[in-house]
């Protein structure tokens, strides 16, 4: 009876691997990278991760502690993207003696949009002389600040509660807005009024 040692030792070693970073992430999210395959190596390989969590095989369960990878196998790692914006968060997956890094950065941070989108106002005609007229409601859109409202030739309701004022104030994305004014006292005579949102402006 004979036994012969193999040629040379086993090979752990795997060709290089990389993952593709991710960018404008939201914050505080996990973020799981796309698979990468070990390849190169006869026999299996340790695996252990930093920064984050690891599954071989790409599954539902990631650890955080050592294993064991083969060949042809699977990885991805995963983390909690941060709590700022336009943050790096980076994970390191180690394979025997090669390594690839998985980095998160997080979106920059938004200004206040106070431009909301264009609005318009439904025209009235043939309406009574000197009687109040009150325009049909515009949704005030695009905001993702409070702007500022103001008003000429007449007055505006936000909400439409039938409480109308002529000050300048301020309008949340998502409300409405009414405005009126009395009409002309003469035939045929028209009566505008100007709505201007966060530097938007049209007439009724």
């Amino acid at each position: 009876f004979t036994s012969t040692t193999a040629a040379a030792p086993p090979d752990t070693t795997p060709e290089p691997f990389a993952f593709t970073d991710r960018a404008d992430v939201p914050l505080a999210v996990t973020v799981t990278s796309t698979p990468v395959t070990i390849s190169g190596i006869d026999s299996p390989a340790a695996v252990s991760v930093t920064g984050g969590a690891y599954s071989v095989g790409c599954a539902v369960t990631y650890v955080t502690t050592p294993g064991m990878v083969s060949n042809g196998e699977s990885v991805c790692v995963r983390h909690t993207s941060s709590a700022a914006n336009a943050t790096v968060v980076s994970t390191t997956l180690t394979v025997d003696t090669a390594s690839a890094t998985f980095s998160s950065t997080t979106l920059d941070a938004v200004m206040p949009d106070t431009t909301p989108e264009p609005f318009a106002f439904a025209d009235r005609n043939d309406v009574a002389l000197n009687v109040p007229v009150i325009s049909a409601p515009v949704t005030i859109a695009g905001l993702t600040a409070v702007a500022p409202v103001s008003v000429t030739g007449g007055d505006y309701s936000i909400g439409c509660t039938g409480s109308f004022m002529a000050t300048a104030g301020t309008v949340a994305n998502g409300q409405t807005i009414c405005v009126r004014h009395t009409s002309a006292a003469a035939y045929s005579a028209q009566i505008s009024t100007a709505l201007t949102v966060g530097g938007i402006s049209d007439t009724f």
